[in-house]
């Protein structure tokens, strides 16, 4: 009875540990303080930890940040949740400035930093915004993982919330350390919510006035590194720096600032290549007033640089006071760095006057070298001496030149050569679309790109050698936007104008070409830019207008044209037969590659009209006369009104011309919309009809004309699984608004939003046809279609650029039992954020749900590299409640020493994670699981022979054990998708396990490999013709697991489409409950957004089958089981009846054994 007291006691204890009150808290922290010795105040806190808080304990924390002993750090861990936001970062703080880097370290700022990145949105004082984002940019800089990417989270949620939590006018300071946190925190491209949140941040600095020196050179600063981090945060970062100088008071900041806050200023603003004149006016100014002993001589020497850079000289007294520290350090030996600083400023500045000039010899002669051993000090010096021989006269000159060691100039020279070397690797697209540009005007003058002087010192980018000898050769220099000032990009930066000085020195007529001014000139108009460059170079020559060049200028991209002049009729029909007169233009109008790539060609209509009647030869010798004129040109494409009249006798001309075609594809017209459902119905019954009797060609595609009037919802769905290669849109389509320009009615703008959504780049085209109504032709139509597209195409997710590459891409569904999966394969399914999310929280609910007397075991089943049993632990944290073992059953040889690697690394896998290498359904295990953990489940839920591996895994775990996932269930819906057939119909899935030859019906064809087997594919160009509806249904534990037959299962379904169609086959998807409500789905209606790690499988049919409106389709699927294979059946029965398809898994089955 004691006993129970005492244990009773203590519990009572436990459970009031860090929960007291103000009072005892305060009583508490008065003894705290006077105690010196922090182990001796942690003892004591963990002594009396029920008369102490967290307030006590983050005092503590932050009295000991250098060296926190482990006990106070646990402590900390235990009343982390309970903190609020000012202690949370007081908390990280302390952290980060910690100087002993254990685990309990990182234990403890994980879990703070994860507090920290939910709570966020709710903090409101700069202050704790201020420091908490301080300490997360620290952390990112470690190199713990799993630290820096909570840190992270943690750092994006702070700077989100800064954005709309307070005032950069009246929390300078704040601003200035959330700003350095940002720009230290920014390694690489930022993500999408992390762009968003810092363009939020830094559009709030630009709207407030930030007077301290100290801040504003601190928020400069960290805007120049974003900007030149993240070009897609440049704009705001460069806008924040012109806000906070438009609204600094310069006189007070002058007033306050050390030289050290200018010169970094100074430097910030030279890094962003932010020209401000006037602030470096007064920073000159303020230079020249300082006293010899508050110059230091790293200030001066970035003052120089900042100057040099953006060619902003100071006056000769202020120049030579700048100089005056590294004169008087010379006897010294000065730091390498500011040596070659100082002296590569001097020489870039030594432009503006003779004195300068003067002064900037004076400082090389009295300067010492021997010490500059990097390349970069060495690429310096060697440049200062290029500029200063160009400034100074030949005695002078070799005068300074007898200052530096020859030793020392020749290593100088090979680090500037090494450094130019590297630096022109290769060149940019601009580069060479300049090269090849001059290369066209090659009859005037010779073009050699990209060659060095015959000094070996510089790189020219062209030389251009005029046809008259006496004309000097002209050095073509494209100046690309590190050339020029960030804010005003028509402002060459310093190291510009040397090279130009350079180059003029050497003899060259240096002309530029600013970026701004070619990208003006738009890509497609060649003779554009030639004749910019002519009046660049000042030469004249009779330029050749290049085709397409009248199309581009209108904004469009190809042209769809006639294969021959309409006349041909006669000359077919043999009215005109004495013509001598060719039928078209001339293949020479256009090169080869642009026949391909920028026209279509269109077949005449009049062959169609007679292809039935008794002008049928002559209209078939026609076509097939202009489809080899086609074929000639090398087009990608032919577009035909086939569908004018019979469609059988089209059918056979249009099957015999697709035998001879090579390259081009034939796009067939057809009309969507136009008034009457009837029409539509039409145009889609006869392409129906014409790529059936042409076998399904992979050749045959469409090209959608639109209506008038828009089609219903459903006729235009179900073309969305059609092969749609073009869109035409006539030009009486379209509607005048108020302003007179042309625009589409709402509903037409729907329909083709739609239809771009489905197009990958270069996919789908858009035509413009018909005659334009507006009095500027087809740009407006053009300009129109382009703004339309464009802002009605909603941009990619994280989610969707992942799943880009895999769009209608066939893939035969993973064999884990039988094969083992590459890293690549795991780090995939690793990046899922939804999946593990969902069953982190559902072990936790399982762990929440726990009464067992003690600890419960957990088994990973299949654990791969151990995701879900990090899930496992973070749960068990998350509930406070503790493991007696996680077990992680694993096949995989390879993926075995990733698990046995991290159980050896990582502290809280040591004595609680069990590795154990072997097949499920054979090891064995001391503890029987409580729970049991699997992701086997794939595309169609049990594809992956889930419910096989757990029933064979039944004796690792207790009869009452939960099984995560407890159900999942199949469905399958029927699909419209013509291109995933036609790859099924070729797709060759080799010799898979089936039976024997021998058991092949005499007389039957060998089977369809490809269309008898299920695919895994993101599906893209589809058509949801029905609901889904529901197949195989699996639940675990299964009482009836020693069944032989036990997860074998049959479905009828019944399926009814609102309209015409055609069927391509099934759709798989499935829904898994994990845990109570908790659940994961790809199906449609239930879908679990943000979730990748399963794509739909595609079922499909031996033939595609014609459904009418409201008529049944009805398919029967097995999914049969014997003692080495697991495999599925599926027939149709209406409205035809198809042969049963892999019947016996003669051509799919999944392997129950490696």
């Amino acid at each position: 009875m004691i006993t129970i007291v005492v244990l009773w006691l203590r519990v009572c204890a436990g459970l009031s540990a860090w929960q007291a009150g103000e009072g005892p808290s305060r009583a508490l922290q008065r003894e705290l303080s006077r105690e010196t010795c922090v182990k001796r105040s942690t003892e004591m806190l963990w002594e009396r930890r029920h008369e102490a808080n967290e307030i006590n304990v983050c005092a503590l924390l932050y009295r000991a940040a250098s060296s926190p002993p482990r006990e106070l750090l646990a402590a900390a861990r235990e009343v982390v949740p309970q903190m609020k936001s000012r202690q949370l970062a007081n908390t990280a703080r302390a952290l980060a400035l910690c100087a002993t880097k254990h685990d309990g370290r990182a234990e403890t700022a994980e879990m703070v930093l994860r507090r920290i990145g939910e709570d966020a949105k709710s903090w409101g004082r700069p202050e704790e915004l201020a420091m908490a984002s301080w300490a997360a940019a620290r952390f990112m800089r470690e190199e713990d993982g799993n630290l820096t990417g909570v840190a992270r989270v943690a750092l994006w949620a702070l700077v989100a919330r800064a954005a709309a939590a307070f005032d950069a006018g009246k929390s300078p300071k704040e601003a200035a350390n959330v700003a350095w946190a940002i720009a230290t925190a920014a390694s690489g491209p930022l993500a999408d919510r992390e762009r968003e949140a810092a363009v939020a941040f830094f559009g709030s600095l630009n709207k407030k006035s930030i007077a301290p020196a100290r801040d504003v050179a601190t928020i400069v600063w960290s805007c120049a590194k974003l900007s030149k981090t993240d070009w897609r945060v440049s704009t705001q970062a460069l806008g924040a720096i012109e806000g906070v100088l438009a609204r600094l008071d310069t006189r007070a900041f002058f007033e306050t600032a050390t030289v050290r806050d200018v010169s970094q200023t100074l430097s910030a603003l030279a890094t962003a290549s932010f020209d401000a004149p006037d602030f470096f006016r007064r920073a000159h100014a303020f230079a020249g007033s300082t006293t010899k002993d508050n110059l230091a001589l790293s200030d001066a020497a970035v003052m120089l640089w900042a100057s040099a850079l953006l060619d902003r000289p100071p006056d000769i007294s202020v120049f030579a006071r700048l100089l005056a520290p590294l004169a008087a350090a010379a006897a010294e030996t000065p730091p390498p760095l500011e040596v070659s600083l100082v002296v590569w400023s001097a020489a870039v500045l030594a432009h503006a006057s003779p004195a300068h000039a003067a002064a900037a010899a004076d400082l090389v002669c009295g300067a010492r070298f021997d010490n500059l051993a990097e390349r970069e000090d060495l690429r310096r010096l060697h440049q200062a001496l290029l500029a200063l021989r160009v400034e100074l006269d030949a005695e002078a000159f070799r005068r300074l030149e007898r200052h530096v060691p020859a030793i020392v100039r020749a290593r100088a020279r090979r680090a500037w050569r090494r450094a130019e070397d590297d630096r022109h690797q290769g060149s940019s697209a601009r580069h060479r679309a300049v090269a090849d540009t001059l290369a066209s005007l090659k009859t005037q003058h010779e073009v050699v790109a990209t060659v060095r002087d015959e000094y070996g010192d510089l790189y020219v980018d062209m030389l251009v050698k005029k046809p008259d000898p006496s004309a000097l050769v002209v050095a073509l220099e494209f100046d690309g936007p590190s050339h020029f000032c960030a804010n005003d990009p028509r402002r060459p930066l310093g190291h510009t104008m040397l090279k130009r000085r350079l180059l003029e020195a050497r003899g060259f007529d240096v002309v530029s070409v600013p970026y701004l001014d070619w990208d003006r000139i738009p890509f497609w108009s060649s003779m554009e830019r030639q004749r910019y460059l002519q009046r660049k170079l000042r030469i004249t020559e009779t330029l050749r207008y290049q085709g397409g060049d009248n199309a581009r200028s209108e904004g469009l991209d190809f042209l769809v044209v006639p294969l021959v002049h309409p006349r041909l009729s006669r000359d077919v029909l043999g009215i005109s037969d004495r013509r001598t007169r060719p039928m078209t233009r001339s293949d020479l109008v256009l090169s080869s590659g642009e026949w391909s790539r920028l026209v279509v060609g269109r077949v005449s209509m009049w062959p169609w009209r007679s292809i039935g009647g008794a002008r049928r030869a002559a209209a078939a010798a026609a076509v097939r006369r202009e489809l080899e004129w086609a074929g000639h040109l090398g087009l990608s494409a032919v577009v035909a009104d086939v569908l004018r009249r019979s469609t059988t006798s089209a059918a056979r001309l249009v099957n015999q011309v697709l035998q001879r075609a090579a390259s081009w594809q034939l796009w067939v017209q057809c009309k969507l919309g136009g008034g009457k459902e009837e029409d539509d119905d039409d145009s889609w019954e006869k392409w129906d009809e014409l790529r059936r009797l042409c076998d399904h060609s992979l050749a045959l595609c469409v090209a959608l004309e639109i209506g008038i009037e828009p089609p219903s919802r459903d006729a235009a769905r179900r073309w969305r699984g059609e092969p749609i290669k073009a869109v035409f849109v006539p030009a009486e389509v379209f509607v005048f608004n108020e302003a007179g320009f042309p625009v589409l009615p709402k509903s037409h703008q729907a329909l083709l939003s739609s239809l771009a959504a489905l197009a990958e780049p270069r996919e789908t085209r858009f035509v413009l046809s018909g005659r334009p109504r507006h009095a500027r032709g087809r740009v407006v139509y053009a300009q129109y279609l382009n703004h339309l597209l464009t802002t009605r195409r909603e941009p990619l997710t994280q989610v969707e650029e992942l799943e880009l590459p895999y769009r209608d891409y066939l893939q035969a569904p993973l064999q884990p039992l039988a094969d083992d999966l590459e890293a690549q394969t795991y780090e995939t399914f690793e990046r899922d954020p939804v999946k593990y999310e969902r069953y982190q929280t559902a072990i936790e609910r399982f762990l929440a749900d726990w009464r067992g007397t003690d600890p419960p075991v957990i088994a990973v089943l299949g654990a791969g590299r151990g995701p879900l049993v990090r899930c496992a632990l973070a749960a068990a944290r998350a509930a406070s409640v503790d493991l007696r073992r996680v077990y992680a059953v694993e096949k995989n040889a390879n993926a075995l020493v990733t698990l046995r690697a991290l159980a050896h690394q990582l502290d809280d896998w040591r004595g609680v994670v069990a590795i154990l290498a072997g097949d499920m359904r054979d090891v064995e295990i001391d503890d029987l699981a409580d729970c049991v953990v699997s992701e086997l489940l794939g595309s169609f839920g049990d594809n992956e022979l889930s419910p096989e591996c757990l029933d064979g895994a039944r004796h690792l775990a207790k009869l009452t054990h939960v099984s995560i996932p407890r159900r999942y269930e199949s469905f399958a819906a029927p699909i419209a998708a013509a291109r995933l057939w036609y790859d099924a119909r070729r797709a060759n899935t080799g010799n898979l396990p089936g039976p024997p030859p021998a058991l092949v019906l005499p007389g039957a064809p060998p089977p369809a490999r490809g269309l008898e087997t299920p695919f895994v594919v993101k599906l893209h160009r589809f058509a949801p013709l029905a609901d889904s509806q529901s197949c195989f249904l699996f639940e675990h534990p299964n009482p009836n697991y020693r069944d032989a037959d036990t997860n074998s299962r049959s479905v009828s379904l019944e399926f009814f489409a609102a309209v015409d169609a055609t069927v391509h086959g099934l759709a798989g998807y499935f829904e898994a409950c994990l845990y109570d409500d908790i659940s994961i789905s790809i199906n449609p209606p239930t879908f679990s957004t943000g979730m990748f790690s399963w794509f739909p499988l595609f079922i499909p049919f031996l033939h595609p089958v014609k459904l009418k409106a409201r008529e049944p389709l009805r398919v029967d699927l097995w999914r049969v089981a014997d003692a080495s294979r697991v495999w599925y059946e599926w027939a149709v029965l209406s409205p035809v009846v198809l042969p049963i398809q892999n019947p016996n898994g003669r051509s799919y089955a999944m392997r129950l054994q490696p």
